[in-house]
């Protein structure tokens, strides 16, 4: 089977395994409606009783033949107690369980995300170098309009704001700069967003945060003696933890250089209106929004404390 091939059948399998993702979503969606009912329900039931059993236990105390059924509430009070117990035992490991794996489905997604914008971004630079063709008709490239950039800016939105909303409003900003009618609002907004991306690494992972985890040692190769693989594990795993995952850091090391590597190309159409230009600033953009939604979303999985994790 040739390399093309191959690919083509990877690529299938792993759209059939978000598919079934998915589907495992809306049945979780179901089972959970059906909790959310019981839990209401029974939350009616012992607010009822909580209210009224003293009223019901004077009244038995002048009718005897009251007792039996308020004996039956007690088996019941009792009953429902040692099954809640289980049940939320149960409950809660399982919900850990899904946290991980909606956390692993969604670090997947999202680093698919960028690796399409950048893809996309170096055909748009391709179109610029090439201005008597149309690069997109000619080998009927679809344009990666389908992928929800904006359920990706929300959910940034959301981490953001909780983070550094200064931090937020540049990013939103930089947008609002590639919309204007400035001259020169290209290279202004893929600066700027780069300066946010760049901002938000070493809020977590400078170089002085890195010499200070456990693990570090003095890299005779790198500029002050910290690498740029140090400083993502920092970034990603904290500075006592081991590195949980070799995968996920290279992902979202080769992700934040794939978005770096596209600084020539950038420069080069910073000005004019070459055709291809401005979707390549759009598409390294997103590609920014999307590799910085991955380190949040992975970094929340290997930091228990939220707030360490922000």
């Amino acid at each position: 089977m040739g390399t093309k091939s191959r690919k083509k059948k990877l690529f299938k399998e792993l759209r059939t395994k978000f598919e079934t993702i998915e589907e495992i979503g809306y049945g979780l969606q179901e089972e959970g409606q059906k909790l959310v009912t019981y839990g209401k329900f029974g939350q009616e039931v012992t607010a009822f009783l909580g209210n009224e059993i003293d009223k019901y236990e004077e009244l038995a105390s002048n009718h005897p033949e009251l007792a039996a059924d308020l004996d039956s509430i007690s088996v019941w009070a009792n009953y429902t107690d040692y099954q809640l117990g289980g049940v939320l035992g149960s409950l809660a490991a399982d919900m850990s369980s899904l946290g991980r794996h909606t956390a692993a489905a969604a670090t997947a997604s999202t680093s698919g995300s960028s690796a399409v914008f950048i893809l996309h971004g170096h055909a748009s630079y391709i179109q610029t170098q090439n201005q008597e063709r149309n690069i997109y008709d000619e080998y009927q490239l679809r344009k990666p309009a389908f992928i929800e950039t904006a359920k990706v800016q929300a959910q940034l939105d959301r981490y953001l704001d909780n983070i550094d909303p200064e931090l937020n409003q540049r990013r939103k900003g930089a947008w609002q700069t590639l919309n204007s009618m400035s001259l020169d609002k290209k290279p202004e907004a893929a600066h700027t967003m780069r300066d946010v991306l760049a901002k938000l690494i070493s809020r977590w992972a400078s170089n002085d945060q890195v010499k200070q985890a456990d693990w570090w040692v003095f890299d005779s190769r790198s500029k002050d003696g910290v690498s740029p693989r140090q400083r993502f594990r920092l970034l990603l795993f904290g500075p006592k933890a081991e590195v949980a995952s070799q995968e996920e850091l290279d992902q979202v090391k080769q992700s934040v250089d794939d978005i770096y590597k596209q600084d020539a190309y950038l420069k080069k159409v910073a000005h004019g209106s070459q055709k291809g230009s401005i979707e390549l600033v759009e598409s390294v953009m997103h590609a920014i929004e999307s590799t910085m939604l991955l380190i949040i979303e992975v970094r929340r999985r290997y930091f228990k404390d939220e707030s360490a994790a922000c």
